[in-house]
């Protein structure tokens, strides 16, 4: 399967560094972590379909849940759990408004030794 052509419906599936910015040359960074609600708070706690083709990451969710949304069907997740998503995996989310925890997202090419 090769994600970079996949599409939900009639819409390709947007590849995101981080999700909702836009995707430069050379990546500034090779690690970053944030809050969950630091992002999600912005997008009203829903994160639409993306993938991020040289980036891994880990959600460490430490209150909270919400439901993890991918090509087949959401899966609900709560506190405390990680979620571990591969580089080029269709994913998106629906938190909870009470979600907290940490995402750290890492270049593939960085860590690959």
């Amino acid at each position: 399967m090769h994600y970079s052509r996949m599409t939900t419906g009639t819409r390709a599936i947007p590849n995101y560094r981080l999700y909702g910015e836009r995707i430069e040359a050379t990546p500034d960074f090779w690690v970053h972590c944030e809050t969950i609600p630091e992002r999600t708070h912005l997008h009203k706690f829903e994160i639409s379909a993306h993938r991020h083709e040289s980036f891994f990451q880990i959600f460490l969710v430490t209150e909270g849940g919400g439901e993890m949304l991918g090509p087949q069907r959401p899966l609900s997740f709560s506190a405390p759990c990680a979620l571990f998503i591969p580089p080029g995996a269709v994913h998106g989310f629906r938190f909870a408004r009470d979600v907290d925890g940490t995402v750290v997202t890492a270049l593939v090419e960085r860590l690959s030794a």
